[in-house]
């Protein structure tokens, strides 16, 4: 599943790594450069100082600029997020099929594989694990905030049993993400040993949303290129990853 979307993220991207001039990134983002704009090339920590306040200027136009997502936007921003969970976890799995780890003791592979889980956790702690429901703050992407509240608690029944759970291991599913999110992700804290969190109801629940969002939720005219079923994205990444590891 594309996402045309983020092309303006793409080229901040590309601004930050020096890929851009500064001019050409205002150019393609329809924004006019500042005077006192730093070239992409400066040095001392002044100069450093202004390239950065620049860059943080063209993020907050553009933002100030464009209008807010529409929900079916927010919907498809959703599924983005699933299909990242799917995939990753594909991935992440396909290195283990042969019954042992694929390039065992390889550097890239040893990243690659770490990264896969990482971003999967990343992903699935947008849709789930996110929300504050004590002071009614919802993910940006978190079913709550995209779901009609009078169907929340159908969509939570039918949740957990899609994936297999009480309403307190969910919780504490949720709990294991965010923590080895926070304290490994985010930031590498004081925690000792790193529990990496079990992925497989994680997976089912995300298959649920993204299914559910698919066949009730988006206007059909807004799916685009997106598939039926998350499962069919799992299983085109899974074979992927068998190709890769297996050449």
């Amino acid at each position: 599943m594309s996402d045309k979307e983020l092309a303006p993220l793409e080229v901040l991207r590309d601004l930050t790594s020096g890929r851009l001039t500064a001019s050409a990134a205002a150019e393609l983002l329809g924004l006019e450069r500042r005077r006192s704009a730093a070239p992409m090339r400066v040095r001392g920590s002044r100069g450093f100082a202004r390239m950065v306040k620049f860059r943080m200027s063209l993020m907050e136009s553009q933002a100030a600029s464009e209008p807010p997502l529409t929900h079916d936007q927010r919907l498809r921003r959703c599924m983005i997020c699933c299909c990242a969970v799917a995939r990753n976890l594909a991935y992440h799995r396909a290195r283990r099929e042969s019954g042992g780890l694929a390039h065992r003791g390889e550097d890239f592979w040893n990243t690659a594989d770490g990264n896969f889980i990482d971003a999967a956790v990343l992903a699935w702690c947008a849709l789930f694990a996110d929300d504050n429901v004590e002071r009614g703050r919802f993910a940006e992407q978190g079913w709550r905030k995209l779901l009609p509240p009078d169907e929340h608690g159908d969509f939570v029944r039918s949740l957990l049993a899609a994936m297999g759970l009480s309403s307190a291991a969910f919780e504490d599913l949720i709990k294991v993400c965010r923590r080895y999110r926070d304290k490994f992700l985010a930031h590498l804290d004081s925690d000792r040993t790193m529990m990496i969190p079990g992925m497989v109801p994680a997976l089912e629940g995300t298959r649920h949303l993204y299914n559910h969002i698919w066949a009730c939720q988006i206007d059909p005219i807004r799916r685009g290129d997106a598939l039926p079923d998350l499962n069919d994205v799992y299983e085109r990444a899974l074979n992927e990853g068998r190709r890769v590891y297996g050449s």
